[in-house]
């Protein structure tokens, strides 16, 4: 799923639950559930092949894509900061997945890609996970469109 998807239902987890020892675990564990839907992600595979001289790429779509999210949530939403905690708790285990991929020796970053990989490919019977396109744009529009209806 991408980040914008993810920032943006962390932040509305956030924005409905006042007490951040509670609101920010849940819009940690936020990410995890919407993993498991059907969803499409962009590649990074040079980064996960270590090719370095080709990642500008990957890490330029990152930047936007969090930028994106940070002025949708900034559009649509009170801008606390509590709000926008919840948006960077739910974004944690990407970075964690990136930062597997970067350090692959990393025994705690490589235990939660299990984790991360697991509730990634939930009902992918085959292991391919081969997801027609619209099928997993949709279900990003979707949610996104209900978390900023949910922020307002």
């Amino acid at each position: 799923m991408i980040l914008t998807t993810h920032m943006l239902v962390g932040a509305t987890v956030a924005s409905k639950i006042s007490n951040p020892f509670l609101a920010l675990p849940l819009a940690l564990l936020s990410h995890y559930l919407c993993d498991s839907l059907p969803h499409n992600d962009y590649s990074i595979v040079n980064i996960s092949e270590r090719r370095w001289n080709k990642t500008y790429r990957h890490f330029i779509e990152i930047f936007l894509d969090i930028c994106f999210g940070a002025v949708l949530i900034s559009l649509f939403s009170g801008n606390s900061p509590i709000i926008f905690a919840g948006a960077f708790f739910a974004i944690v285990p990407d970075g964690i997945t990136l930062l597997s991929k970067i350090l692959p020796q990393n025994k705690l970053a490589a235990l939660h890609q299990k984790l991360h990989n697991f509730m990634n490919n939930i009902g992918d019977l085959d292991g391919n996970k081969k997801i027609p396109v619209i099928w997993g744009i949709s279900s990003q529009i979707l949610i996104v469109l209900i978390s900023i209806f949910l922020l307002r």
